[in-house]
């Protein structure tokens, strides 16, 4: 019995770093030769579990949950010097290409973008 219950304490305490990470974390851009571009308005996007930052817009996930679309992020954002809330819906339509969704307060149309992986840097 004891060495059950230690079998299971050792897995409760294993979980979160088994847990995988979502497929949408990553580098991403319009297009692979925009993978290069780390500075203009055609850069990249980072993806991390608790940040969104793309050009002069850097934002921090207060919120990702999983939809039958896909995944929908909170956002706080800081955009031009200017502090907003926005919304993204993160969309895997193929391995290595998103489509994200992307609403900002304030902005009555939401902008869509298709976006490719990036390559890890050598």
């Amino acid at each position: 019995m004891l060495r059950l219950l230690s079998l299971a304490l050792i897995l409760a305490g294993m979980t979160p770093a088994l847990a995988a990470a979502p497929p949408y974390e990553g580098l991403w851009s319009s297009s692979a030769a925009g993978c290069s571009d780390r500075d203009g308005p055609n850069n990249t996007i980072s993806i991390r579990s608790d940040r969104y930052d793309g050009y002069e817009l850097h934002c921090r996930i207060r919120g990702a949950d999983r939809s039958v679309d896909g995944w929908r992020l909170r956002l706080t954002c800081e955009a031009e010097g200017e502090r907003l809330r926005a919304n993204a819906l993160l969309t895997m339509v193929q391995s290595g290409v998103l489509m994200v969704e992307q609403s900002l307060e304030g902005v009555s149309a939401p902008t869509r973008s298709r976006l490719v992986r990036c390559k890890a840097a050598r």
